[in-house]
């Protein structure tokens, strides 16, 4: 991940941490659900146990105060335990009558703003949950939660944790725009009309696509992912 304020990766390095979450890709896929439950309850354990100085940064890079950070943080963590977010997988419907959801991907990108505080969060679960490697693409106004989570990823399950990742570069970085573009599978993007329209004429006609406006929540993409990007017939 960037370390905050430090120079955006080259498009080599870029494009050689895109490969690599392809090649661990296989180890989320073949892990369990209760193994991948298990590993996100445990980072997120860890960001409800940072400390007063964690919280003052998230605060000074979000512009909310210490007493919101810590309570949007509650609010979000609470209902997140892996029994959870394991039934979320195992109770998820056939889309339709006689389909079934297919394979994970092979990554996942997640493109983020920055006015929800902790919109990350579920934004890089879900896929993480069905299988899929993610790459949040931070923003360059604020990413220190993602960054933080990613962390917490890594800390919760070493192997599992090579499965996500975050970068962060200037809005309008087409160079770098690109290679993180031409790696996804599927795009989750959040932004304005305008953001989104860019964002999806730019990638393959074999990406799968979806965005939500500014102040929409996850869910409604998200489920989308869950039931109907991963769809096979039978």
């Amino acid at each position: 991940m960037n370390a905050p304020h430090s120079a955006p990766p080259g498009t080599a390095t870029l494009r050689a941490r895109c490969t690599e979450l392809v090649e661990y890709g296989g180890v989320l896929r073949e892990a369990s659900v209760q193994r991948r439950a298990t590993w996100i309850e445990g980072a997120l354990q860890r960001l409800g146990a940072l400390d007063p100085a964690q919280h003052g940064d998230l605060a000074v890079r979000s512009g909310l105060s210490v007493a919101m950070v810590r309570w949007c943080l509650e609010q979000t963590l609470a209902p997140l335990c892996a029994d959870t977010l394991a039934a979320f997988v195992h109770e998820l419907p056939a889309p339709a009558p006689g389909t079934v959801r297919a394979a994970p991907g092979r990554l996942a990108v997640i493109w983020l703003s920055a006015n929800v505080f902790t919109a990350p969060l579920r934004a890089m679960i879900v896929p993480l949950m069905l299988g899929w490697p993610v790459l949040a693409k931070g923003s360059s106004r604020d990413d220190l939660l993602a960054q933080l989570f990613v962390d917490a990823l890594k800390a919760s399950d070493a192997e599992l944790g090579h499965c996500c990742d975050t970068v962060r570069f200037q809005g309008g970085d087409e160079e770098r725009e690109t290679v993180v573009l031409e790696q996804a599978e599927m795009l989750g993007a959040y932004g304005s009309d305008r953001t989104l329209q860019d964002l999806r004429a730019r990638i393959s006609s074999t990406t799968s696509f979806v965005g939500h406006g500014h102040g929409l929540g996850a869910n409604s993409w998200l489920w989308w992912l869950a039931g109907g990007r991963l769809v096979a017939h039978t």
